[in-house]
């Protein structure tokens, strides 16, 4: 059902010398793969796993799309994801995918496997797609973009309806 990545260290201390025989193993590494259940509109049997991305993404040369970081922030959210909120160009890549899983990296992060800017994605069927990401993973991508000086417009409204102080803030400008 599940393919996980484990070290080299793991496989010559633990596997090879048979331990899973003599105890029971629950996990050994991180997930990469999972089977896809729903495949009448798939050809694919298993889907990318977002908790082994970083593993994958050096190897991956197909279904693996830059975003601009208003897209990539668009697309960590819940919830079915129309590509009509996507820019132009972004959308031009995602509608002729067929259904199954990609990968959407944060334009500039591509070579930048430490900081893990990437999102396992789910092409549904029509003009739609998921996010294959747990929410507190979501978070944390979120609290990066942040980070790195970004916030989206919907954390904008947010933040102005908390401060209470809606007067001082122009629409499109970021706060910090």
């Amino acid at each position: 059902k599940v393919l996980y990545f484990i070290s080299r260290s793991i496989k010559e201390n633990l596997i090879d010398r048979g331990i899973q025989d003599r105890i029971t193993v629950i996990n050994s590494g991180l997930k990469g793969f999972e089977r896809q259940n729903i495949l009448r509109d798939c050809d694919m049997s298993y889907r990318v796993a977002q908790e082994g991305i970083q593993f994958l993404i050096p190897y991956m040369t197909k279904r693996i799309f830059n975003a601009s970081i208003d897209d990539f922030h668009k697309c960590v959210r819940t919830g079915l994801i129309k590509f009509d909120g996507f820019s132009e160009s972004f959308r031009k890549v995602l509608e002729p995918l067929e259904p199954g899983s990609f990968v959407v990296v944060l334009e500039g992060y591509e070579k930048d496997i430490v900081k893990k800017m990437f999102v396992v994605m789910w092409r549904c069927r029509g003009v739609a797609m998921n996010c294959l990401v747990a929410k507190v993973e979501m978070e944390a991508i979120i609290a990066k973009l942040r980070a790195l000086g970004y916030v989206g417009k919907e954390s904008r409204e947010l933040d102005i309806l908390n401060s209470g102080d809606q007067d001082k803030h122009e629409e499109g400008e970021c706060m910090d």
